[in-house]
């Protein structure tokens, strides 16, 4: 991250890190406003997934999401992939839209989503 920070010029202090991403999740709401901006912030170690951030529709399904994010990863189909919402780690419903958990949990504009990998059938 720090790399990708200096690459842009930004100083690296890590008190300017909220308000760079609090002014990148504006500029998207503001040119994408039926779009929600979500930010894989932690996976588990066993998992590799190609993208972190993604910007999707505010009517999609959270079990939506987690079928795009299946897709996009290498796990196998017989593990299971737990979402923890913002930093509260909270298990929501699947089937809550995106947009009202941007506006219920969103930390900096950004909806953070941690993902869990569990081994169901041995």
């Amino acid at each position: 991250m720090e790399y990708l920070l200096s690459n842009l010029g930004i100083n690296q202090d890590k008190n300017e890190l909220p308000k760079i991403r609090e002014g990148e999740a504006s500029r998207l709401l503001e040119q994408f406003p039926d779009r929600v901006p979500v930010l894989i912030s932690h996976v588990g170690k066993d998992i590799t997934i190609d993208k972190r951030k993604y910007l999707v529709p505010k009517n999609l399904e959270l079990g939506q999401f987690l079928h795009i994010l299946r897709r996009r990863s290498t796990l196998r189909p017989t593990d299971a992939i737990f979402l923890f919402i913002s930093s509260k780690n909270l298990l929501v419903p699947m089937n809550k839209e995106m947009g009202s958990l941007h506006a219920q949990l969103s930390e900096e504009g950004f909806l953070n989503i941690s993902l869990q990998k569990e081994n169901t059938f041995g």
